[in-house]
């Protein structure tokens, strides 16, 4: 036996009622693991990360059972104060940051190996077999199949018999192919081939839009189509052929099992911590350590880990989606979709043929410099022990709640029966409040009923609109049309439940944006949808003082305005002479430098003495020279908005056109963006963005602002933030010019 374990199993988890049965799911999970350990003498530690305890309830660690410790089995209890948690983005809508907990828990772990894992998982015997084995290796990420089992499978207290069921009665595989269920005793994959996926309905689609520009205009000229069958050859077609040939990696249900050597996990500093819900996180680092040169495998079929059924819409299952989708709609919680997720796949395969490593987080990861509280709760020789509290009732932990109505509102008699045909009626309700019965067309996505948002000109960010409805027959959506009415920036599904009234939230990023809420008929077999509205309300959230310090939003144009003011301040105390732009021939291309110099992160410079600019390198090939630095740390420091700044001179590139693009992660606080002209010093674009997000790509639009100027200008970064640091990773600058192609610095306009 190794004095310290040789494989630590990380997962978090907090004192809620997220999932229905959390406490008994990780009670079995507690339990499954040491039997594991101490059956196959495998040396095991349990990280396990209790984030945001909830107030007015037990430590997690508390109302758990925790078997005897020996030399093959320990446990420890790593808690996260709600205080931290309230310094992230979101914190009142989400309650746990679930790859940050990770982070916490693989950077306080003791074992050579650290395996990411959720409260939910059985370990198959299979599995545990190949840990003893030692066959593992440094640089590689392994992956393991997921089965789905019935919730009830848990509580047989016998592991052979539990894993016999698991292994028999199993609903659902998890693979790299796909997701295969169940049907008529065969599994079947439901995600199709490939081929279709990649290219055939991509390619369905491009074409259905073109034949509908056509149809709607049949005068279309003849260069007009010319120019969208030359977009569909030049961009539609090379895009379709990047997406294909992405490697096919293991992400099905990743996040259950996730395996590397502490060297690479900490090589790649955890998962991303980006400030949104946690969906495709897991999968992201999947992908960014094959792109590090972190091979990724797949352990042997009959290796798998079992995975205990969610409830409907409390954890993601192909029949659950769409509940959780209209949970994190309507709490306006960010996400990774599909489309930002192959954008992150771009940038990895960008980098790796650049050989720049792809790092998301700076080297604080995981909260390593904060006092986090660490309860050992099983150790060589410890007996068992049990619970030693109790939960007393469900704990609403609802931030919706706690919304209030904005003025001036929305008035629910002010609605407008959105098409022609469609029946609208005022009449009182069965309880005695009055309502407006509606019955829609019968066609599946029509329009039924709309309410313009009213005009909110001293007021911008996020606001919700509550409905109140009864659906009796079909289904409806509530969405929020963006200003030109184009496009829904929400939408939220309510199916119908006969007389239960149902309480639906929309929400809206920002006000500003945002034009009219329209509710339609997603019936499906164009049948009509009939509802009953009862209410409608404008809303915003009730901040304190203390909350909205917290809470990192964008601010008002007062700070924006000295942000700005900011970034046109010369380097030199004298002003130099505005320089003049001047318009060049079409037939006339700019110059390169006859030898270009490289513009690398090694010539950012700060232009406040407490900033700090760090190049980070590599840390498996470690390379020189200033176009080989894989990233640049940026830390600004608290100062008045816009003041606290490093400058790269992007002179040396040669006169810049069309569009400049940086790739960056803000970490911490907010920033502002620009590029000031290399002759005037005139702020030519400016762009905010606040930590949160995943990796951000900014594109600065220049026009012909600098069209033959003799400078190429400067990009400045700011600190935007109202108090407090700004920190963020730089991966790249590149220019977007008039064919529509990325050129990396140094480039040929």
């Amino acid at each position: 036996m190794p004095d310290t374990p040789v494989f630590s199993f990380v997962a978090t988890s907090r004192n809620d009622d997220h999932g229905g049965d959390v406490l008994r799911r990780t009670q079995s999970f507690i339990r499954r693991l040491a039997e594991q350990a101490l059956r196959h003498q495998v040396a095991c530690e349990l990280v396990l990360v209790d984030w945001n305890p909830p107030g007015g309830r037990a430590p997690l660690a508390d109302v758990l059972a925790w078997p005897a410790g020996n030399e093959w089995f320990s446990a420890r209890v790593i808690t996260v104060p709600a205080a931290l948690h309230r310094e992230l983005a979101f914190s009142k809508r989400l309650a746990m940051f679930q790859m940050i907990a990770k982070n916490v828990g693989i950077r306080r772990a003791r074992g050579a190996y650290m395996i990411a894992t959720n409260i939910d998982i059985i370990f198959s015997d299979e599995l545990f077999q190949w840990l003893k084995s030692g066959e593992m290796r440094e640089g590689v990420l392994y992956r393991s199949d997921r089965w789905d089992i019935p919730n009830e499978i848990q509580l047989e207290p016998d592991l052979d018999t539990l894993l016999a069921r698991a292994h028999g009665e199993h609903i659902r595989r998890n693979l790299s192919s796909g997701t295969h269920i169940r049907r008529d005793g065969e599994f079947i994959n439901t995600y199709g081939n490939r081929f279709d996926h990649s290219v055939y309905y991509p390619m369905e689609g491009i074409l259905m839009r073109l034949k509908a520009a056509v149809a709607k205009a049949p005068d279309l000229g003849r260069d007009d189509l010319v120019q969208s069958l030359d977009t569909i050859i030049k961009q539609d077609l090379p895009q379709l052929r990047r997406d294909f040939f992405i490697p096919i990696l293991h992400t099905n249900g990743c996040g259950d099992f996730t395996m590397m050597s502490r060297r690479d996990w900490f090589a790649l500093r955890g998962y991303p911590e980006w400030q949104v819900f946690s969906w495709n996180i897991d999968s992201v680092i999947v992908y960014q350590a094959h792109y590090n040169d972190i091979a990724v495998e797949e352990l042997d079929g009959s290796r798998v880990h079992y995975h205990i059924e969610h409830d409907n819409g409390s954890g993601w299952t192909p029949e659950g989606a769409e509940s959780l989708w209209s949970r994190l709609a309507e709490r306006g919680l960010p996400l990774i979709d599909y489309r930002q997720f192959y954008e992150i796949i771009y940038a990895l395969q960008d980098n790796a043929e650049e050989k720049r490593i792809s790092i998301y987080n700076d080297p604080d990861w995981g909260f390593a410099a904060r006092d986090i509280e660490c309860r050992v709760l099983a150790e060589p020789g410890s007996p068992p022990r049990p619970p030693v509290a109790v939960n007393e009732g469900r704990l609403d932990e609802d931030f919706l709640k706690g919304l209030v109505a904005a003025s001036p509102g929305l008035r629910f008699d002010a609605g407008e029966r959105a098409a022609d045909g469609v029946a609208a009626e005022w009449r009182s309700g069965e309880d005695g409040a009055g309502e407006i019965a509606i019955e829609s067309l019968p066609a599946t996505w029509s329009y039924a009923y709309y309410y313009d948002l009213p005009t909110l000109e001293a007021h911008s960010g996020e606001y919700w609109v509550r409905i109140g409805l009864i659906v009796d027959r079909g289904n409806v959506v509530v969405g929020i049309l963006n200003r030109d009415q184009t496009d829904f920036l929400s939408q939220v599904t309510c199916k119908g439940a006969g007389p239960r009234l149902q309480q639906v939230f929309a929400h809206i990023r920002e006000i500003g944006a945002a034009s009219r809420v329209v509710l339609r008929n997603v019936t499906a077999d164009n049948e009509p949808a009939r509802f009953r509205l009862r209410s409608i309300e404008l809303l915003r959230e009730d901040y304190g003082a203390e909350d909205a310090a917290m809470d990192r939003r964008r601010g008002d144009d007062d700070w924006l305005t000295a942000a700005s003011f900011a970034l046109r301040q010369q380097d030199d105390a004298a002003e130099p002479a505005k320089a003049k732009a001047v318009g060049l021939p079409e037939s006339a291309a700019p110059a390169e430098p006859a030898e270009p110099v490289v513009v690398g992160f090694a010539q950012i410079r700060p232009e406040t003495p407490e900033a700090i600019v760090r190049v980070l390198r590599s840390p498996r090939e470690p390379t020189s020279g200033a176009s080989e630095a894989g990233q640049a740390m940026i830390i600004l420091p608290a100062a008045a908005p816009g003041t606290a700044r490093a400058v790269l001179d992007l002179g040396a590139a040669g006169p810049l056109m069309g569009t400049v693009v940086v790739d960056l992660h803000v970490l911490e606080g907010e920033l502002a963006i620009g590029l000031r002209a290399g002759g005037s010093g005139e702020l030519l674009a400016l762009r905010r963005e606040r930590a949160g997000g995943p990796l951000t790509r900014i594109e600065l639009d220049l026009g012909t602002n600098l069209n033959g100027a003799t400078g190429a200008g400067v990009l400045v970064i700011a600190n935007a933030s109202r108090s407090g640091p700004a920190k963020l990773l730089l991966h790249r600058v590149l220019c977007r010019c008039d064919d529509g192609g990325l050129r990396p610095l140094p480039f040929a306009a």
